[in-house]
């Protein structure tokens, strides 16, 4: 509530908080706050008034009367101290106590007129009813915080007063009750303005305060994210540079040895690339998963035959380190799911190479369990490497995080892959939480929701893999590439593959020569001078409606766009498939072996 210890009534109100509570939890805490001073001043009063009427009353009564006043204000002392002693009160029963005790404060007050005043002295009476108008005027101005507390002791206090002067049988008391109850009306009426001014001042203000709290949070947002802007910019900047430094030092470096590159160095140059690759990829998805624009596909696969498969593909960089890595399964085989194969290998992959990379000795342990029917998986992915600082925990899911900066110099990385990780769990019904003792290890536990298979669900499209000789292929692709080094890489490719090849360098070209000698297949660059690869294949298709032979020609966006969209942009301008460079050449071949199927069928 807004006010706490010590008796102010400033208060910080929640972002997003209910503004209407909170004006009413303020308007209470000036009830509170307001009261202590004329509470105070009200026994000394009491007394005087006691004095006053000695010479004309029973000592007994006033004295009695006088007790009565007393208990009141140590009961509305108590009642406030209680309240500012209370971290956060509910402001409710609070304000119902205080307008009780205020109706039985306000009641004994208007004894002084309908009990103690001399009925047969009009000036002494006259001299209470106007002391009661006096303490109707202070409580006014004490309690406008809130009508009700104004109604519940003025209605006690004067109310009273103007039946026992009605009674009174005469012109002077009919005048006299007559003129109080108006003036009570008009103090109810002048509360009720007043209370409407200070609510309208507490929303102003709250609502500033929330302006002020919404523009320093935004703020701090801001500088947060310059903050990771620039973290994104140098750790990105690392990142590339250290394989462009590897495959630029070693081009020079054949260039300038007398002798033929050897198979190491080839090997070292494609490691550089494949890592490049990789962080490229990380950023797409990263972008992707903030802007809830991820794909994720359901197709039905074998989880035992994938953790499989994860496994053995860790399983020579585990050898390396001297690692023992071990998997303990508790399903059926096979366990048939529906789910992303794809993105929960990625998911996997990136959870044993963390394992793998954090641990210096010991084993690494993949641990399964599949519930059919509840349609649910845990998997744990436990090391015993250098574990994680508790402190660390906390941020380690954060993009560009990877516990304190020694991490990043001793282990490189982008520190995006458990961020993406864990992004895509949730995503995919689950969840991706992390143990972890320094010194000891660490547990990743990964949740997923993988439904049984039913037989009618597609089935994840096998990776080609293994060697192609003997798989060669044959016919003529066109080839439309502005690029010379890309031209000449997707040639070489094609080539390899059996094919013979046209390249031409732009849209024009592409559809003149397709127009000239129809290709049996057309890989078409997106992005080209002239005419774009989009406006090309819709010209292609058109040529094939006039030709009429109702020969469809098969034609693959191959092209550096990459982004949510692109693959849609290019079936949508009639092509029939979708590579990103850079392609590995199976990718390649299974794509190419496929439609070329499908257009000679």
């Amino acid at each position: 509530m807004p006010a706490v210890p010590a008796e102010s009534s400033t208060s910080s109100p929640h972002l997003g908080a209910d503004l209407a509570r909170l004006v009413a939890d303020e308007q209470t805490a000036l009830l509170y706050q307001r009261s202590h001073t004329a509470t105070m001043t009200g026994v000394p009063f009491a007394l005087l008034v006691v004095w006053g009427l000695i010479p004309y009353d029973s000592p007994l009564q006033l004295w009695a009367w006088f007790a009565m006043r007393c208990t009141i204000t140590g009961t509305r002392l108590l009642l406030r101290q209680r309240f500012f002693a209370q971290a956060e009160p509910a402001t409710r029963p609070w304000r119902g106590r205080l307008l009780a005790v205020l109706a039985i404060d306000g009641f004994v007050w208007s004894l002084a007129v309908a009990w103690l005043s001399p009925p047969h002295h009009p000036d002494i009476v006259a001299l209470m009813v106007a002391s009661l108008v006096g303490v109707s005027a202070v409580a006014l101005f004490v309690l406008q915080a809130a009508w009700s507390a104004c109604a519940s002791f003025l209605v006690s206090l004067l109310l009273p007063v103007v039946v026992a002067q009605a009674l009174q049988d005469s012109r002077a008391g009919m005048f006299t009750a007559i003129g109080v109850l108006l003036f009570l009306g008009l103090m109810l009426w002048e509360a009720r303005r007043a209370e409407l001014r200070i609510r309208e001042l507490l929303r102003l203000r709250f609502t500033t305060d929330r302006i002020a709290e919404e523009r320093a949070e935004a703020l701090a947002l801001a500088q947060r994210q310059s903050s990771v802007k620039s973290q994104f910019l140098a750790t990105m900047s690392h990142e590339m540079r250290t394989p462009l430094h590897g495959i630029l030092g070693l081009a020079r470096l054949l260039r300038r040895q007398p002798e033929p590159p050897t198979a190491a160095q080839w090997d070292v140059i494609e490691r550089a690339g494949e890592h490049l690759l990789a962080q490229i990829n990380d950023i797409l998805d990263f972008s992707h998963l903030q802007g809830g624009t991820i794909a994720l596909a359901q197709q039905r696969f074998d989880l035992a035959q994938l953790i499989d498969d994860v496994v053995a593909q860790s399983s020579p960089a585990a050898s390396e380190r001297g690692l023992l890595l071990q998997t303990r399964l508790s399903m059926t085989r096979p366990a048939l799911v529906v789910g992303d194969a794809a993105r929960l290998r990625q998911v996997l992959q990136q959870l044993l190479g963390n394992a793998i990379k954090f641990t210096e000795a010991g084993s690494v342990t993949v641990i399964v369990k599949h519930h059919p029917v509840r349609g649910r998986v845990r998997i744990d992915v436990r090391d015993t490497g250098i574990g994680i600082a508790a402190v660390d925990r906390g941020r380690i899911f954060d993009a560009f995080q990877q516990g304190d900066n020694s991490f990043r110099r001793r282990y490189g990385g982008t520190g995006l892959g458990l961020t993406i990780a864990r992004e895509l769990a949730r995503a995919m019904g689950g969840d991706l939480v992390c143990t972890s003792v320094p010194g000891e290890g660490s547990n990743f536990r990964l949740t997923l929701a993988l439904p049984t298979a039913p037989e009618d669900a597609p089935i994840e499209p096998a990776a080609a893999t293994g060697d192609r000789s003997g798989r060669l292929l044959s016919g003529h692709v066109l080839l439309a590439e502005d690029n010379p080094v890309n031209a000449l890489v997707a040639e070489a490719a094609l080539q390899g593959l059996g094919l013979s090849v046209q390249v031409v360098g732009d849209g024009e070209q592409a559809v003149a020569a397709f127009k000239a000698h129809r290709p049996d297949l057309v890989l078409m660059d997106c992005q080209m001078p002239l005419m774009d690869g989009f406006e090309a294949a819709r010209r292609m298709r058109e040529h094939e409606q006039e030709a009429g032979d109702g020969r469809r020609t098969p034609i693959v966006a191959l092209t550096a766009n990459a982004m949510d969209g692109d693959r849609e942009r290019s079936l949508a301008a009639g092509m029939d498939d979708h590579m990103a460079k850079p392609f590995r050449d199976d990718a390649l071949w299974a794509t190419l072996r496929r439609l070329l199927v499908q257009g000679r069928d």
